[in-house]
């Protein structure tokens, strides 16, 4: 029977990238949680990134496995394209350029790197380590909001940035992130998995991972949870299962005895908590209305203009940087500027916070056509996996890409690692030729081993 240290070694491709996909709850809450290196990006990038440079030494290079050709290709030539405007670009410093082509690195190392994993070697128990990650950074995270003192029930959940002494909010989305991938592996090995205990441990994450998204109330996690689930359940439950479990379930006494137990427990919780529960509700009504009045609000209308005033802060700013990109276009249009029609105002010209229009702004009609047409393609094959998938490993990473298809019209950089990162997994191993309906049906391997 092998020790700690041995699976650790065998495994040690699997923990390098769940470290760097699913490790930053832990990392932020090692740097400022407990202030180990407060707001030090070395720290960690040190943590996310060594891990995938330490398994570089094991690699066989005489041995290049099978990739998706056309994901790999559209991605070379947009990051290439990218250098070509940071090289050109003089309006950012030195500095920024270096730091700039460093995130191109590793994207670049990260896709290189996987042409030299075996696919059998990161997939074994890539879904029970998603978990385990996933699981303790949540953790970490009601740990952190239950000794701060200053956290204040109903704000959102999250580590705070230490500087100079001072406290900022940290970014939620870190840990909502984490929660959404968790229930998305949860929800896949509990299909995949006849192992009882399994499943029961499987059920206590999922709870966890649903706290995590209450508490930290990012509507990107909302979405792709809700996208996530209805496909899931589209693709994997049928109108005769469902009718079969409940004819199963409604002869029980037992069940009856349950449901009862259920609506007076839970008539009871809301008659005591009634003010969370008011206060929850009302912020989902806020934000809601808030993200609809900015963006279909008429500014012409001063009674609409003052109700946009009280809209959401962030839909706020992201539809006027939308308005500035059209305005820039059309601008550029009209005075026969063809060089930035086709090729962009330049490298990270506007921070939109909507990377395939910031994708327009930057890198003109050639970018943007690059841009949209790589998530076009990525969008295809995963779906496509979604419907006909040939493993729980390539199942998991094609519904996980939901969470990137949203992100790339809500928020985010165009070039980041982490975005970049995960569609490297994508480009990798789902793979072009036909899936083999056969292994889909069969167990994730490796499960039995950590029972």
């Amino acid at each position: 029977m092998k020790g700690l240290p041995d699976k650790i070694i065998s495994n040690r491709e699997t923990i390098a990238f769940c470290t760097f996909l699913f490790g930053a709850p832990i990392v932020y809450y090692l740097r400022d949680g407990i202030g180990l290196a407060p707001n030090n990006m070395y720290f960690t990038v040190a943590l996310l990134i060594g891990p995938l440079m330490m398994i570089l030494p094991f690699r066989n290079f005489k041995v290049l496995y099978e990739v998706n050709g056309p994901l790999y290709l559209i991605t070379f030539v947009f990051l290439l394209f990218c250098m070509i405007h940071l090289y050109f670009e003089i309006r950012i410093p030195l500095s920024k350029k270096i730091y700039e082509l460093f995130v191109i690195f590793i994207i670049m190392y990260i896709y290189f790197i996987l042409v030299l994993i075996k696919r059998d070697v990161i997939e074994n128990v890539f879904l029970e380590m998603t978990i385990v990650f996933c699981f303790i950074g949540s953790l970490l995270l009601i740990y952190y909001v239950y000794t701060n003192p200053l956290y204040v029930f109903g704000q959102r959940a999250t580590i705070n940035f230490r500087k100079e002494g001072e406290e900022f909010s940290g970014n939620p989305h870190i840990f909502s992130k984490v929660a959404f991938f968790g229930i998305v592996a949860g929800a896949i090995l509990f299909k995949y998995t006849n192992k009882k205990i399994l499943k029961f441990l499987v059920i206590i994450s999922l709870g966890v991972f649903f706290l995590i998204l209450i508490l930290t109330q990012t509507m990107l996690a909302y979405l792709a949870t809700f996208l996530f689930a209805a496909l899931f359940f589209y693709y994997n439950i049928t109108f005769r299962g469902i009718y079969k479990s409940s004819v199963y379930l409604f002869s029980k006494w037992y069940f009856w005895v349950f449901i009862l137990l259920v609506v007076y427990k839970g008539i009871d919780v809301l008659n005591k908590n009634e003010d969370f529960f008011s206060m929850a509700y009302g912020f989902f009504e806020n934000r809601l209305t808030g993200i609809f009045s900015s963006v279909f609000a008429d500014k012409n209308d001063k009674l609409i203009e003052s109700f946009y005033a009280s809209g959401d802060d962030s839909a706020n700013t992201r539809v006027y940087l939308i308005q500035v990109v059209i305005e820039q276009f059309l601008e550029n249009l009209e005075e026969n500027n063809y060089f930035s029609l086709v090729f962009g105002n330049g490298y990270k010209n506007l921070y939109v916070d909507v990377p395939f229009l910031e994708a327009l702004d930057s890198f003109g009609i050639v970018g943007f056509i690059m841009h949209t047409f790589l998530h076009i393609y990525l969008i295809y094959v995963c779906f496509k996996e979604i419907r006909n998938p040939r493993s729980a490993f390539t199942e998991f990473i094609a519904y996980g890409f939901i969470y990137f298809m949203i992100l790339n019209i809500t928020g985010g950089y165009i070039v980041d690692y982490a975005r970049w990162g995960y569609i490297a997994l994508v480009a990798r191993f789902i793979t072009v030729r036909a899936p083999q309906k056969a292994k889909a049906l069969e167990p994730v391997k490796g499960v039995e081993n950590l029972v």
